[in-house]
């Protein structure tokens, strides 16, 4: 199977797109696309590799998405997906997809936010944006990534890409 990419732009430098993506996933990530929907407490990226991604719901449940490959603020993060093709979490890593996230500048104060995927294994692919999907919805392809981009509005962040105190709560549609 081929890579799959795509890309979005945002009006912040790289170094705040970086820490708003790494940051704040369940502020931009699409509930639907998790596991505790309207009971999701968080979703978070451990900042060094192996670091685990993973959400966060009541009573301790935890879901790992998958394990840091990259961590190499504000240019790069990779992790190894395991998420199956079903939306089942994949333990084992050789069945894992590579999923890079790339943050380029464009100008300084606008970045290009690349995400590709890699297959590997036993095919797994990026959670709900698999190509079985895009042949039924071909806008399904992204729709992690352009809800970031949506998300990534420089007046709901503080200088350093961060959501200032009393923010944390999940962004409205």
């Amino acid at each position: 199977m081929e890579n799959i990419r795509c890309a979005v732009d945002v009006t912040l430098p790289p170094e705040r797109a970086f820490a708003f993506f790494a940051e704040h996933l369940a502020m931009w990530w699409p509930r639907d696309y998790t596991w505790g929907q309207d009971v999701l407490e968080d979703i978070a990226i451990e900042p060094r590799v192996g670091g685990l991604c993973s959400e966060r719901g009541p009573y301790g449940f935890r879901c790992d998405w998958g394990r840091v490959l990259a961590w190499e603020p504000p240019h790069r993060i990779a992790l190894a997906w395991q998420i199956g093709p079903r939306r089942e979490p994949e333990p084992n890593p050789a069945k894992a997809s590579t999923l890079e996230v790339t943050f380029v500048p464009d100008t300084p104060a606008r970045t290009r936010v690349v995400r590709v995927e890699s297959t590997i294994g036993a095919g797994t692919t990026f959670f709900l944006e698999l190509p079985a999907v895009a042949e039924v919805d071909p806008s399904a392809i992204g729709t992690s990534l352009r809800r970031f981009g949506r998300r990534t509005v420089p007046d709901h962040l503080d200088r350093t890409g961060r959501v200032p105190h009393g923010r944390l709560g999940h962004a409205p549609e």
